[in-house]
């Protein structure tokens, strides 16, 4: 892979090199449509990133927002463009920049990573001008365009195959933390959630160039539903309003605010070993309050006998699900893959995600997934040469006992997840 030769053109227009992006250069009252080359992939396509800017007329502070980091998450790149779409720059102070579609191969493919390196882009950050296409982009990304920003909201969802409770999120900081919880708040979410520090993802670029930063996670289901769509626009506003650069008014209180300092405490993904082969029935759904002993689900023989009940190992609540769209309440599952996961901070090892429990409100101490697992198509397992998060596809896949997927797989490689936490602080 090279540099995109000069006069490469995007949807029939010129694009500039990233290298050459330059808010500070752009007309004050203007809005404009860049496309910014990155690289070129083995058939000389471009790989390429739209940039959205409306400059105020009156100099002030600048948001950037992405979306599509993940090719099959899609609400918040659409409500990217529509914010651009409604903003008159005569009556801003300030710049937004807009990046509605991060991981154009992904996003191409329709998948969670693109299928030239499989590299998960929020895992490779802040990449490599040298790397492959998804380092590429990360590195693109890192130095181009991040530094311009005072402040960077990464919006993401659930992807093709998971519903979530939406939340904002945010690394915690020293520095930087008092303004990413409000930015977080800001946003407009019920639940705001601080973790610690993770290489590789967005917002450790950001920490690393000084800027604060923010995760959100919508809905999900591969899906761009209009509420979800509406949830991200009116996020995205809120954002400028506290910033200063388009009027209006924001939220200043959230109504659950988790910090959660340990280490890894931020991680999404994380596995463990099924008992069972077999097909899995969660019996919860997002949001349900779950019980220390409540059966959640069950895994059963292709002939109906239950094999095995899964039950909560702490109390709490249900944060994310596997959803499938063509079979939303049941999911196979292989032994050896990730049936259940009760873990305490104890045992965690390359952990969990982990909301703080508190007296007033304990019950936020456990999320829960359902997924389904092996025989699944398009399940990736990981290639021997990398540990940034590369894969190799196998279609219908199978494997048989004691086999195990690394935490950050594309999906499909849990089946609950039911994570707590010993007794902690809520932040406010």
């Amino acid at each position: 892979m090279c540099a995109p030769p000069v006069g490469t053109r995007v949807n029939n227009e010129a694009a500039l090199g990233v290298e050459a992006f330059d808010v500070a250069a752009l007309p004050a009252g203007s809005k404009q449509r860049q496309h910014l080359a990155i690289t070129q992939l083995p058939d000389g396509a471009p790989v390429s990133f739209p940039a959205l800017v409306a400059r105020g007329a009156e100099p002030g502070r600048t948001l950037l927002a992405t979306g599509a980091v993940h090719g099959d998450e899609f609400e918040g790149g659409i409500a990217i463009q529509d914010l651009f779409e409604e903003l008159d720059p005569q009556s801003m102070r300030g710049t937004f920049v807009g990046i509605p579609v991060v991981n154009a191969p992904a996003f191409v493919a329709g998948e969670r990573s693109g299928r030239h390196d499989r590299h998960d882009l929020a895992r490779v950050f802040p990449g490599s001008a040298e790397g492959t296409i998804s380092e590429r982009i990360a590195h693109a990304l890192t130095e181009h365009v991040i530094p311009h920003a005072d402040l960077y909201a990464d919006l993401h969802s659930a992807g093709n195959v998971h519903r979530i409770t939406p939340f904002a999120g945010y690394q915690l900081s020293a520095s930087l933390g008092e303004m990413q919880r409000r930015a977080a708040i800001a946003f407009g979410l019920d639940l705001v959630w601080g973790t610690s520090y993770l290489p590789g993802r967005s917002l450790s670029a950001a920490r690393a160039k000084g800027v604060p930063a923010i995760y959100v996670e919508l809905e999900g289901e591969g899906r761009a539903r209009p509420g979800s769509r509406a949830i991200a626009l009116q996020g995205l506003r809120n954002l400028l309003a506290m910033l200063g650069i388009h009027h209006g008014s924001y939220p200043e209180q959230a109504r659950h605010v988790v910090e959660d300092d340990r280490e890894h405490s931020g991680h999404l993904q994380l596995g463990t070993v099924a008992a069972e082969s077999g097909l899995f029935l969660p019996s919860v759904e997002l949001w349900d309050r779950v019980e220390v002993g409540q059966p959640i689900g069950e895994i059963r023989n292709v002939d109906g006998r239950v094999v095995t009940a899964v039950r909560a190992s702490q109390a709490g609540r249900v944060l994310l699900l596997r959803d499938d769209k063509a079979e939303p309440r049941s999911a196979s599952c292989t032994s050896g893959f990730g049936a259940l996961l009760l873990s305490s901070s104890r045992e965690r090892k390359m952990s969990s995600v982990h909301l703080r429990a508190t007296r007033r409100w304990p019950s936020l101490a456990a999320y829960s997934i359902d997924a389904r697992m092996a025989l699944y198509r398009g399940v990736r397992f990981p290639t021997a040469a990398t540990n940034t998060g590369g894969w190799e596809a196998h279609e219908n896949a199978a494997v048989g006992a004691g086999a195990h997927l690394p935490l950050d797989a594309v999906g499909g490689e849990d089946l609950v997840r039911v994570v707590g936490a010993p007794a902690g602080q809520l932040v406010r």
